[in-house]
């Protein structure tokens, strides 16, 4: 226990331990070389057009119900839109969304500071990760490549539960797999809106990473996240200096 009181502390994924570097551009080529390959005929332009369109509706969507939207469903509703109608977990929609996520997976790489202080906080407190993320497959396997997987105690990935950050499931999620009481975990994260205001609304403590945060989702809709503004309780520029924000564990 630190001298705060806490015992776990919980970590968004993307932006606060871990970065990418994809080409988005280059991930939907090869999602759509995928489908020809497959056997599915429609021109590039036309595919490109309509999966831009629903990409934007259903993020809106997921926007203003915090209900997540699989990647494989963007995919077949894209499909029925010109003629092609195909159920999520055909085997040919799996195949494509798998290809539009290879170098997306690929690229996902730590920050230099995330081995040594998740290492050093590991055993200390129990550790626990929370991550927006429309196919969970991409986490866990990244998780894998990093050799991150047995670090966290509980991983909570919106894909597997249903809701996105910042609604209160997911984050009652990550304390009931923890077995803490909220004012005794620590959620870390670099969003205020979907990291800040979630954890807090479920009596957590907080802290933001303000060093180059990834651009929230909401900037591009006209949607509001949480209502009145919240503070974290800490801001930091870097997770390595977890360790003496929250002091010698008791």
């Amino acid at each position: 226990m630190s001298d705060m009181g806490i015992l776990a502390i919980g970590f968004d994924f993307i932006g606060t331990i871990a970065h990418v570097n994809a080409d988005v551009e280059t991930c939907r080529k090869d999602m759509y070389t995928e489908l020809v390959r497959s056997g599915i005929q429609v021109r590039e332009e036309v595919f490109h057009r309509t999966y831009t369109q629903v990409m934007m509706e259903l993020r809106k969507k997921r926007l203003e119900t915090m209900q997540e939207i699989s990647n494989a469903l963007w995919l077949t509703e894209t499909l029925e839109r010109v003629g092609r109608h195909y159920e999520p977990d055909n085997p040919v929609i799996i195949g494509a969304v798998d290809a539009f996520f290879k170098s997306y997976l690929e690229s996902i790489t730590m920050y230099d500071e995330t081995p040594i202080t998740l290492a050093d906080l590991k055993g200390r407190y129990k550790l626990g990760l929370i991550s927006n993320f429309t196919y969970a497959k991409v986490v866990r396997q990244a998780l894998d490549r990093l050799q991150l997987s047995k670090t966290f105690d509980s991983i909570v990935i919106s894909d597997e539960v249903g809701w996105r950050k910042p609604h209160p499931i997911v984050f009652r999620r990550l304390l009931s797999d923890l077995h803490v009481k909220p004012e005794e975990c620590l959620f870390v994260g670099d969003d205020a809106k979907y990291d800040v205001v979630g954890a807090k609304a479920v009596g957590m403590k907080t802290a933001l990473l303000i060093e180059g945060p990834t651009p929230s989702e909401d900037v591009y809709y006209d949607v509001e996240i949480g209502g009145a503004q919240v503070e974290p309780d800490f801001y930091i520029r870097s997770i390595a200096e977890l360790p003496t924000l929250l002091g010698e564990p008791r």
